[in-house]
């Protein structure tokens, strides 16, 4: 539903800045220069929501994949939200858990070492 309304904006935003840009080439004077300006800066907004779009597009579809993955390796269930927006802490909470599991392992040889 949300990418279906993001469309949808982004569809009456390109019609918005064609009529602008049509409406700023009929006639000279202030509206028209205004038209065309609003026109330049929609075209701008449009190219960048474009961009950011399609990053965060790709992202958000191989949070799917890396979940299924970190899932299957783990034994946890995360979803493919907690991947997309979290992921950094994610990867830090399993680099912390590592790094006790390598402390612990050390210690328990040492003892078994003294004994």
């Amino acid at each position: 539903m949300t990418v279906t309304l993001i469309l949808i904006s982004f569809i009456a935003i390109c019609l918005l800045t064609c009529v602008l840009f049509w409406y700023g080439e009929k006639y000279y004077g202030f509206c028209n220069m205004l038209a065309s300006l609003f026109a330049i800066l929609f075209s701008i907004v449009i190219f960048l929501a474009t961009i950011t779009g399609g990053l965060c597009g790709f992202s958000w579809y191989s949070a799917k994949y890396q979940a299924e993955i970190i899932n299957k390796e783990y034994g946890i269930k995360y979803t493919q939200e907690q991947i997309f927006f979290a992921k950094d802490v994610i990867d830090i909470i399993h680099q912390i858990n590592r790094q006790r599991i390598e402390v612990n392992g050390d210690l328990s040889r040492k003892e078994k070492k003294g004994k």
